[in-house]
């Protein structure tokens, strides 16, 4: 058992390595500090002006600074530019920074081609390579349509790189398999953790003479935003409350011309939907969930796990979604929601009436057993039992990554074989 495997030598040390210096550098801290929390030797190496980086040094872990990255909307060239000096600066660090046996977990990594250098580094030194796929298949591609070949071609390449990937669900790991031809012993799934600041606060339910509805997140295409606008216009007309809808998320230069063509779709009903098109601040979030009854998922295209979703959950907000990506095993598993049959206009109304007709106190329990499930199936704790459990995969013979814990009882990170037949 892992949990009694001790080693009184050297154990591999693992470098988290991240390029992103905030959004999904809220998750690389809450897993590192969990890991660091289980006794692994770890290592956090993070562009300088990372957000998340003082609760993870609370953790006691060591933090390696690569160059500053900003990631906010500007154009293609400049973009490339910024890209390649983040590269050339922190190539250096890196390369300081790693030793031969080391486990390097990538997240987030640099966008391709430019992050092969990294990729190419750690392989130089001897490491060996974890990556975290949080997105197996993009949900924007890149490059022109033309180019898609190409860009397909790296991101095979960069999976074959790897010793390892760790994807959040079934139908990532199934993308793997299936349009990459990965072998199957090397696909992990581990799931997204909980967000556990939300789940810890007491979160009420408001009044409901009104559907309130949000929409959160960073906008994109493949979130569906389209058919929940004309939606929520058509279900008004046939629902006994008004309905509500607040779209809240910050707009990628990438998909400005989409979020225009949204704009004119609200504009020919504008009275129900409210706009906040920036990042929502972390002080923003919780009084954001406190005002709705819900939070509409669409999804059209997608093979990753929905942060916002785990998000809703951990603040007791059921879900209205479609199954893309982990959320019909979300909504199955965890009874927290309503399924959205198909991405189409009819079926996000038809969903949006029937969220009407459950009422308050059904939503609230769909709610309250949303929390329920995330807090028991992905606690950062369990989470970092399982990574460690694929790291243990890497280390030469077997040696324990983790110092015992009584209060450590999850079971070790499961081979995919086994995975597969418990899930």
């Amino acid at each position: 058992m892992l949990d009694r495997a001790v080693c009184d030598c050297a154990r591999p040390r693992v470098v988290m390595h991240t390029s992103e210096p905030g959004g999904l550098g809220h998750y690389v801290s809450a897993i590192v500090s969990a890991l660091a929390n289980a006794g692994v030797a770890v290592v956090l190496f993070c562009p300088a002006n990372s957000t998340d980086e003082a609760a993870v040094r609370v953790a006691g872990v060591e933090v390696v600074h690569a160059a500053p990255r900003e990631t906010n909307n500007v154009g293609l060239i400049q973009r490339l530019l910024r890209n390649g000096v983040f590269l050339a600066k922190s190539i250096r660090v890196q390369s300081r920074l790693l030793r031969q046996g080391d486990i390097v977990h990538f997240q987030g990594m640099l966008h391709l081609p430019l992050g092969f250098a990294f990729l190419f580094l750690a392989k130089l030194r001897g490491a060996r390579l974890v990556l975290t796929a949080h997105d197996p298949l993009p949900h924007r591609w890149r490059l022109p349509h033309c180019l898609r070949w190409l860009e397909r071609g790296m991101l095979h390449f960069s999976y074959r790189l790897c010793d390892v990937i760790i994807v959040h669900n079934q139908t990532g790991r199934s993308v793997l398999l299936r349009e990459f031809h990965l072998q199957p012993d090397r696909v992990f799934v581990i799931p997204h953790g909980w967000y556990a600041e939300a789940g810890n606060a007491q979160t009420s339910y408001p009044r409901f003479d009104c559907f309130s509805l949000l929409a959160f997140g960073s906008i994109r295409e493949n979130k569906g935003l389209h058919l929940v606008i004309q939606a929520v216009q058509v279900a008004a007309s046939q629902s006994r409350l008004p309905i509500r809808l607040t779209i809240a998320g910050r707009i990628d230069v990438a998909e400005e011309r989409y979020w225009q063509a949204c704009k004119q779709l609200i504009a020919a009903k504008p009275d129900a939907i409210e706009l906040i098109e920036h990042v929502i601040e972390d002080d923003e979030v919780a009084p954001l969930f406190a005002r709705h009854h819900a939070v509409v998922l669409p999804y059209t295209s997608f093979f990753s796990e929905s942060g916002v979703a785990n998000l809703a959950l951990s603040h007791q907000r059921p879900i209205l979604a479609t199954t893309q990506g982990g959320l019909g095993e979300l909504i199955e598993q965890g009874k927290c929601g309503i399924q959205i049959c198909s991405p189409t206009v009819q079926s996000v109304a038809h969903t949006i009436l029937a969220a009407v007709e459950a009422g308050p106190e059904r939503l609230w329990r769909m709610g309250v057993a949303g929390k329920e499930f995330v807090r028991e199936t992905r606690s950062w704790d369990f989470v970092a039992r399982q990574t460690a459990g694929v790291y243990l995969q890497l280390s030469p013979g077997r040696t324990a990554l983790i110092s015992p814990s009584p209060a450590l009882t999850h079971k070790p990170a499961l081979h995919p074989a086994a995975q597969s037949k418990e899930n």
